[in-house]
């Protein structure tokens, strides 16, 4: 909830041109490689650090974290012109390896993606929506 509340704060801010949503792909991209093993501060740094940019990524989220979190606060407040949105693949797979049940079926996945598209489309009208395709599940075995 600290992470979504912090969210909030940041759209109610109002100075968001690009918006990037999505699990850890994207969450990892605010890394500086000190306080984490990944680094792809730098390279947010370089490349959107002038953009107006903001990344409400959270490593784990599956669609229907990010729908919450866009109907209680983050899909308000401002409008982005660009939204890169990546997520679905912590709604494919296993829960883990002792609990062998699938966390969603394909065609659940799916419909909760359409369900965050169409949420983005609500909440931000005129923003053009990028959706990056998912990796597949990790082999189980």
């Amino acid at each position: 909830m600290s992470r979504h509340n912090g969210f909030v704060d940041l759209a109610k801010l109002g100075n968001i041109d690009v918006l990037f949503l999505g699990d850890s792909i994207t969450d990892f991209w605010r890394d500086d490689g000190v306080t984490s093993p990944h680094r792809g501060k730098p390279v947010w740094d370089q490349y959107y650090g002038t953009l107006n940019a903001a990344n409400f990524g959270i490593s784990g989220d599956r669609t229907e974290h990010v729908l919450w979190r866009l109907q209680n606060g983050e899909g308000q407040g401002f409008k982005p012109k660009v939204i890169v949105l990546m997520i679905g693949t912590n709604n494919t797979g296993l829960e883990s390896r002792t609990n062998p049940k699938p966390r969603n079926t394909i065609p659940e996945a799916t419909a909760g993606v359409i369900a965050v598209v169409q949420e983005l489309r609500k909440d931000f009208p005129d923003a053009k929506i990028l959706l990056l395709g998912i990796f597949p599940p990790r082999c189980q075995g």
